[in-house]
């Protein structure tokens, strides 16, 4: 719209008015990019504070805890607590507590260990549990993050399914 303002009528309108557009135009434009520099600084923030990160697992239906590099644990959810409780574990500040916690139910013969390709299958006396450990990074630090779910409900309804498809396979073949 500034090459509207600088038509020949110009010559006869006082000198402030176009000089005032073209600053305003000015202004605008510098403040634009200022705000635009300022959301990519924003945007490009990958820290997440310790207070958003526990609000962020409290909120989960499933067992999430959450160590330093170091395997102190940092954070840990009710359901986590409660699942290792179910599966007699206490209070374990570091993951080498927990290990050794597993490997000790595993010699009494209280668990049974099962390595998948994503996790470990632990099954207890009428439960099966799915831990699953990650990394990643956050604010350049790392983190590690261990996923106990209960998944006895859905252990059921496939050993259930594998003896229905068994039946139908031996009369299948009668």
């Amino acid at each position: 719209f500034i090459p509207l303002l600088l038509l020949p009528p110009v010559d006869r309108l006082p000198m402030p008015l176009p000089v005032a557009f073209a600053v305003f135009a000015m202004a605008w434009l510098m403040l634009d990019t200022v705000r635009m520099l300022l959301s990519f600084r924003t945007y490009s923030r990958t820290q997440i504070t310790r207070g958003v990160m526990a609000h962020i697992i409290r909120a989960i239906n499933h067992g999430i805890c959450i160590a330093n590099r170091r395997g102190w644990i940092l954070e840990v959810n009710p359901a986590f607590i409660s699942l290792c409780e179910n599966l007699g574990i206490h209070k374990a500040e570091h993951i080498d507590e927990f290990d050794a916690a597993l490997r000790a139910l595993l010699d009494d013969g209280r668990l049974k260990i099962s390595e998948l390709e994503n996790g470990k299958s632990i099954r207890a006396e009428n439960a099966v549990y799915f831990l699953q450990r990650s990394s990643f990074k956050a604010a350049g630090k790392i983190f590690t993050q261990m996923a106990l779910s209960d998944v006895t409900v859905i252990a059921r309804a496939a050993s259930e399914l594998e003896h229905e498809n068994e039946r139908l396979a031996q009369n299948n073949q009668k």
